[in-house]
């Protein structure tokens, strides 16, 4: 801010008319801390969403890949244990 208004104040120094002074003060500082602003929230918000994103794609990944790996292991588990309970009845019968 101390940057900007000691700027101005050259320009103003510089320039004679009046008309030119409130054209370069006014515009210039109010585009520069503008622009900057919505940047820097437009590549916050850019990278909030990558990483939420990313984030929630390796999650979901990682989450699908373990249930699926425990119903497989449940359901092996539940086939088997009966194939052998048929098994075990059908041998003594």
């Amino acid at each position: 801010m101390r940057t900007m208004r000691t700027l101005s104040t050259m320009t103003t120094m510089r320039t004679s008319t009046p008309t030119t002074i409130r054209t370069l003060r006014t515009p210039r500082a109010m585009t520069t801390m503008g622009s900057v602003i919505t940047l820097s929230i437009m590549t916050t918000i850019r990278t909030m969403r990558t990483l939420g994103t990313m984030t929630k794609t390796r999650t979901m990944r990682r989450l699908s890949a373990m249930t699926t790996t425990r119903i497989v292991r449940t359901m092996n588990t539940m086939t088997t244990t009966r194939t052998m309970r048929t098994v075990s009845s059908l041998t003594r019968m």
